[in-house]
């Protein structure tokens, strides 16, 4: 039993649960084990009820936000960002990443909070969004790690709140006894391309 223990828990994606249970994510599905006299079973019917995804946690300030790895197309460390003039606060300009222009956005500014500051921890997330056409950038304090979250374990979003954040978050997960606050990059990235759309009216009319 132990040695069954040892190779589940160094499986990739897999992880111990306090009740002694292992969690395996695997093709975006949680499947768990429980322990028996002969090591591991699988505990089918909780099994196929649970639909999991995998989250890259990153950091603003003490804050943590996960984003749907399936969005991801890269991580970069901080390059030179060169402005674009009449854009919105929060677009912070453009960068070349071998040959392609992509456009860089702060998460910081989006959500009302301070300025960037850069550090040797300052990442540019890559997304890829089929409703872009293309790719956009976004810049966080810090990447930490990749989790696995059980859809059923996301508590939504409370309709009484009403935080400027909220309206791009789908709800709050919670992994290593932490809690992240899962982003809507639909709703992050798409409002700001239909901001941008408005903003190129005004200056037509």
């Amino acid at each position: 039993m132990e040695n069954t223990s040892a190779l589940l828990s160094f499986i990739s994606g897999s992880t111990i649960l306090g009740d002694g249970e292992v969690a395996l994510y695997l093709g975006c599905k949680m499947y768990y084990f429980s322990p028996d006299e002969k090591g591991y079973k699988l505990m089918d019917k909780r099994s196929l009820e649970v639909e999991a995804k995998q989250y890259i946690v990153t950091k603003l300030g003490t804050e943590q936000y996960g984003i749907d790895i399936s969005f991801v197309d890269n991580i970069v460390r901080m390059t030179r960002i060169t402005r674009v003039p009449k854009s919105q606060p929060y677009f912070k300009g453009i960068i070349n990443l071998r040959g392609e222009v992509i456009p860089v956005m702060s998460l910081r500014l989006k959500f009302g909070l301070s300025d960037d500051e850069f550090t040797n921890a300052t990442r540019i997330i890559i997304i890829k969004l089929e409703e872009l056409g293309g790719s956009i950038g976004i810049l966080v304090d810090e990447v930490k790690e990749v989790v696995t979250i059980a859809d059923d374990s996301i508590e939504k979003p409370s309709n009484s709140n009403n935080s400027e954040k909220a309206k791009y978050l789908i709800g709050v997960g919670r992994a290593h006894d932490a809690l992240i606050s899962l982003l809507n990059m639909q709703n992050v990235i798409i409002e700001k391309d239909k901001e941008k759309d408005k903003e190129k009216d005004k200056e037509l009319a």
